[in-house]
């Protein structure tokens, strides 16, 4: 029997991705319409007929079941063919049509027809409640809130990417558009012990490009806030890092040209926590810092200190406190160790310690906190070498049978002098040394007193007067009394 098929018309009843309650849902089969002819001439009877579905117009691979109309074994019965048309319900299943071509394979009476018929896009489109071999109810039939997406992935569960050239565009973009309330744009969070809520890179190699950029428009908001919520452990609320050998961890730049504003800003609650902290390097301040004031008026303006004391206080510090130390605070330098007084060297290896130097006309206070004289001692004052003064020297007593000056030698060998005045100049009035008695005479008053020899290199010259020796015979009681005059006349 010379049998052909002269003609295929596909028929799809077009499906839905779901359907409505109380609906009966579409299957995948799908109906076939042909024209079976026999010489030329369309046939009529029922005919046994196989279809088969490949993915190739000859030989390839069949693609689903065989399905058989001869009527046994619970296939459906012959195909009726009237006028050489027909018409079959083909089910090959929702697997066999995965967007791909199919060719259909018609047996009728058990001979093949030729060619293979090319199934067009209707029988493919059973496919199209589907994604991926999915039903369309595995999918979001409506944009749920909150929308949670989850999987196992090594690089990103969702990803933006958007090729724009343009200023600012967007891979993807958060918005809150609530007018109040703590709302979030864009949230990240990561469960990891070493994971990452939040990371952006900037992968050009060129340009001034930003791994994170933030931005606060409102008048009292914040352009990025960090928290590290946990109450115990070494966290860090903010971690900036720059591995560039000419680079910037952190750059805060307050662009205002007036008013009180910050490039870094850094508080604290905790007694003994750390508002700023720096670590190696260096440090450098351009303008004034201010270390209890919010208006420093110097390079180092320090305030707010308390007097300083030899068990603690003071302005500055310069030393650990548990041993040698220097304290400072608003007139006061001292040297403590360990809570109690030290010594205050100054130039101890060296060099001048010059004071009021200057055109000042300060005073220097020893004992005292009301100096007379530009060095006013209060106390002894003992001094083992020599002693030059340029000027007077001046020195009173403040008690009975004190000394406002007491000089000795106390070498043990060799001719020593415990008091020395040379005047250097070429004046025949100037004189060496000079004493004046009391104020108020009285008979135990004295402007010079020497117990023991003295002993007189050239001239002694007095105008005149009276003095008096201890009596050679009764020296303890008795004195002898001498009155003289000195003239150039007398012999």
């Amino acid at each position: 029997m010379n049998t052909r098929l002269s003609a295929a018309i596909i028929i799809l009843l077009m499906l839905v991705p779901a359907s409505s309650p109380g609906e009966t849902p579409l299957g995948t089969a799908f109906t076939y319409q042909g024209q079976l002819k026999d010489a030329g001439s369309p046939v009529d009877g029922n005919y046994n007929m196989v279809f088969q579905l490949f993915d190739a117009p000859t030989l390839g691979n069949q693609i689903g079941p065989t399905l058989t109309f001869n009527g046994a074994g619970g296939n459906p019965p012959p195909v009726s063919i009237m006028d050489g048309l027909f018409t079959v319900a083909l089910d090959f299943s929702s697997a066999a049509f995965g967007g791909s071509k199919r060719w259909l394979s018609i047996t009728v009476g058990g001979t093949a027809l030729t060619p293979r018929q090319e199934l067009t896009a209707a029988p493919n489109a059973i496919n199209a409640d589907k994604l991926d071999g999915l039903n369309s109810t595995a999918f979001l039939q409506s944009i749920p809130a909150p929308l949670t997406l989850s999987g196992t992935s090594s690089t990103h569960i969702i990803r933006g990417e958007n090729a724009s050239t343009g200023f600012l565009p967007m891979a993807i973009y958060g918005l809150c558009s609530g007018t109040s309330g703590g709302s979030t744009g864009v949230r990240g969070e990561s469960a990891s012990t070493n994971g990452r809520g939040v990371i952006g890179f900037a992968t050009a190699v060129t340009g001034t490009t930003y791994g994170g950029q933030f931005e606060s428009t409102s008048t009292s908001g914040t352009g990025v806030w960090g928290m590290a919520s946990a109450s115990t452990g070494a966290t860090t609320g903010g971690k900036f890092e720059n591995d560039s050998t000419a680079g910037t961890g952190v750059l805060g730049l307050a662009t205002a040209g007036s008013g009180t504003n910050y490039a870094v800003y850094g508080s604290v609650s905790s007694a003994t926590g750390y508002a700023g902290y720096f670590l190696g390097g260096r440090n450098h301040f351009a303008g004034n810092v201010g270390i209890g004031t919010t208006a420093p008026e110097e390079k180092l303006h320090v305030t707010g200190g308390t007097d300083t004391s030899p068990i603690g206080g003071g302005f500055l510090v310069l030393g650990h406190t548990n041993g040698a130390h220097l304290s400072f605070d608003s007139n006061e330098i001292m040297a403590r160790d360990d809570e109690g007084a030290s010594d205050l060297f100054i130039n101890h290896e060296g060099g001048n310690v010059l004071i009021n130097a200057g055109s000042g006309a300060g005073r220097v206070g020893i004992g005292t906190t009301t100096p007379l004289e530009e060095l006013h001692v209060i106390g002894n004052a003992e001094i083992t070498e020599e002693l030059f003064v340029g000027g007077g020297v001046h020195a009173s007593s403040l008690g009975a049978n004190s000394m406002a000056i007491q000089l000795g030698a106390t070498f043990n060998s060799g001719p020593s002098v415990g008091f020395a005045m040379q005047v250097f100049t070429d004046h025949p009035d100037d004189i060496g040394i000079r004493a004046y008695g009391p104020t108020n005479p009285s008979p135990v008053g004295h402007a010079a007193q020497f117990l023991g020899n003295v002993d007189v290199i050239g001239e002694v010259s007095k105008d005149g007067g009276s003095f008096k020796i201890d009596h050679p015979l009764d020296p303890a009681n008795k004195y002898l009394k001498h009155s003289f005059v000195e003239s150039p006349d007398m012999m």
